[in-house]
């Protein structure tokens, strides 16, 4: 188990599992799967604006799951995912939300999928990956990983070639394996590159 997967177990001592025969919600679960810096939080604000998908929160990182396990009262994750759900979503929707390769193991490992009508991923992939490589280890150098959070007094970053090359390997790997582990479950899946939907991103909302 991954750190997030590891530690949101530990939260709810072990009852993480979806036990349901009947999914909970007649709408299909949207993934979309991500690595660092890739360009995921700008292609979540465009589904979201589409109206047709709501949440695209990270319900997959520990921090959150705790603070909202604390705020909705929830002893088991599948609980928590119900409430995270039922707050956001409308009639003729899809929830979505963030994850990497991990998480998304995370959730078929406790049958969260199965809470859903089904699975739609979406994959967000970056073509040039040293310069997703390098906007990586600036942004874990100085603690600005967007510009709503920039922080003025953030030390001016070095050149790291071995962290460059670490985080090039990792994403790559990433990628590659997110895409296997998709084919496998034979779900609806498209690939959107960041390189498309940064300079317009119609086609790829309309798609």
């Amino acid at each position: 188990m991954g750190e997030h997967e590891s530690k949101i177990f530990e939260a709810f001592g072990g009852n993480v599992r979806f036990e349901g025969s009947e999914p909970i919600f007649d709408s299909p679960l949207v993934v979309l799967l991500f690595t660092n810096r890739c360009g995921s939080n700008l292609f979540s604000e465009h589904l979201v604006n589409s109206k047709y998908i709501t949440g695209m929160v990270e319900s997959c990182n520990y921090p959150r799951v705790i603070k909202q396990r604390d705020i909705f009262g929830v002893s088991s994750y599948a609980d928590y995912v119900v409430e995270e759900v039922k707050h956001k979503i409308s009639a003729g929707q899809s929830f979505g939300l963030k994850a990497n390769v991990g998480q998304l193991i995370m959730l078929l490992r406790w049958n969260i999928i199965a809470m859903f009508s089904g699975l739609v991923v979406y994959q967000v992939v970056r073509d040039d990956l040293l310069d997703q490589a390098i906007s990586m280890s600036i942004a874990k150098q100085t603690g600005q990983w967007s510009s709503k959070n920039s922080k003025k007094n953030a030390a001016d970053p070095v050149f790291d070639f071995e962290g460059i090359e670490r985080f090039l390997n990792r994403n790559a790997e990433q990628n590659i394996a997110g895409r296997l582990l998709v084919e496998t479950l034979n779900v609806p899946f498209e690939v959107f590159r960041y390189e498309d939907f940064a300079v317009d991103p119609t086609p790829s909302i309309n798609k």
